[in-house]
C-alpha cells in the first residue's frame, strides 16, 4: 500500500498509517523521494511512526509510505505464518517394485483455496551394483518418478502445490549427485476438503541387495493470505 502523509507542519514528528506494516520491516519511508532508515531516522510500532529529531519532515517536504500489511479484516494484525504438516526420516527398501517409505496425511478441514504446500526430500542409494528410482504420489496421482543409476548415491527434489477451487497446479525439481536438475509440472484434482496423503515411494531396479533409503522429508503449508 502506498499512502502520502500530509499532516507536516515543521514541528509534528508523530504519524498514523492507515494499517500496521507487517512485518514492520515491510514500511519504506521515503521524503522527498529519499528512502529514510528505520531505526536511525525513524522508529515504527503498530501503525504509528515517530521521527527523530534531525529528520522530522518540514514544511513543503513530500513523505511518502509504501508497505504491505495484514489480512484487511485484521489489518493491524501480523501475516499468516507458514505451517510444517510434517518433517521426519523414512525407510529403506531392496524391493523391486515401489514400496512407500513415508507417508504425510494433510487431515481434511486444514487446506484451503489459495494455499500452497511444499515438499522436500532425500533419498540415499546404498551398494554400487542396481539403479533406483525415487517416486512421489500426491492424493494418488503420481508427480514425480526419478530413476538413478547404479552408481548415483543420492536423490532430492523440492516441489510446490498450488490449490484452486478444482486442481492443484503443481511444479518439481529433482537432481543428484550425478543426476542433472530436472523440471516438470502439471495439475492434480484431488479433493482438498478430505484427507490428502502425500506418498513418498522408492523401488531398486531388479534383484540386488543395494537398498535406497528416504533419509528425510518435509511437508510445509503456506496458508492463503490476502495482502494487498
Amino acid at each position: 500500500m502506498r499512502k502520502h502523509l500530509r499532516t507536516i507542519n515543521g514541528s509534528n514528528a508523530v504519524f498514523t498509517l492507515n494499517f500496521a506494516p507487517s512485518p514492520p520491516a515491510a514500511l519504506d519511508l521515503y521524503l522527498n523521494g529519499l528512502l529514510m532508515t528505520q531505526g536511525v531516522d525513524y522508529t515504527v510500532s503498530s501503525n504509528v511512526v515517530t521521527f527523530f529529531l534531525g529528520s522530522t519532515p518540514q514544511i513543503g517536504d513530500v513523505l511518502t509510505a509504501n508497505y504491505r500489511y495484514a489480512n484487511p479484516n485484521n489489518p493491524l494484525g501480523t501475516l499468516t505464518s507458514p505451517q510444517v504438516i510434517c518433517s521426519t526420516t523414512g525407510s529403506s527398501t531392496s524391493a523391486a517394485g515401489l514400496t512407500q517409505l513415508g507417508s504425510c496425511t494433510i487431515p481434511a478441514g486444514l487446506l484451503g483455496v489459495g494455499d500452497r504446500i511444499e515438499v522436500d526430500f532425500q533419498y540415499t542409494h546404498t551398494g554400487t551394483t542396481t539403479g533406483f528410482t525415487g517416486a512421489v504420489l500426491w492424493a494418488g496421482t503420481s508427480v514425480l518418478s526419478r530413476a538413478g543409476g547404479a552408481g548415483e548415491p543420492a536423490l532430492s527434489g523440492r516441489m510446490t502445490f498450488g490449490l484452486g477451487n478444482t486442481a492443484q497446479s503443481w511444479d518439481t525439481q529433482s537432481w543428484g549427485s550425478t543426476l542433472a536438475l530436472a523440471t516438470s509440472a502439471g495439475s492434480a484434482s484431488a479433493i482438498i476438503s478430505q484427507n490428502l496423503t502425500i506418498s513418498l515411494q522408492g523401488q531398486m531396479a531388479g534383484a540386488t541387495s543395494d537398498s535406497v533409503n528416504l533419509s528425510n522429508f518435509t511437508v510445509i503449508r503456506y496458508p492463503a493470505q490476502v495482502n494487498p
